[in-house]
């Protein structure tokens, strides 16, 4: 009897730290993932911006296509293509983007 409670002690212990850790690690993986899909996007209205192609302060997806910046882009987690009326917002030095699925 008391073997069996140990036992399922230490499970019960070891599952209170795996699955929290699991958990962590995925919306880690997931949060690094929108990053660099988003960097990939602004590194392309930057570059557009810099060689004077896109001069507005909203640079949609659909002109980084049409000049070559950028192929099709899809969010990784849903594997669903950003429309591409999706935009990168430049506000001084800083570029953000703006997705619209």
């Amino acid at each position: 009897m008391e073997k069996k409670v140990g036992l399922s002690l230490i499970v019960i212990l070891c599952l209170l730290i795996i699955i929290p850790t699991i958990l962590r690690i995925s919306k880690t993986h997931q949060d690094r993932l929108i990053a660099v899909s988003e960097k990939r996007i602004i590194e392309a209205a930057q570059n557009c911006y810099a060689q004077d192609r896109c001069l507005e302060d909203i640079i949609y997806l659909k002109d980084l296509y049409e000049f070559g910046y950028l192929e099709k882009q899809y969010d990784p987690i849903s594997k669903v293509y950003y429309s591409e009326e999706s935009y990168v917002l430049k506000k001084e030095d800083t570029y953000i983007f703006i997705a619209d699925i």
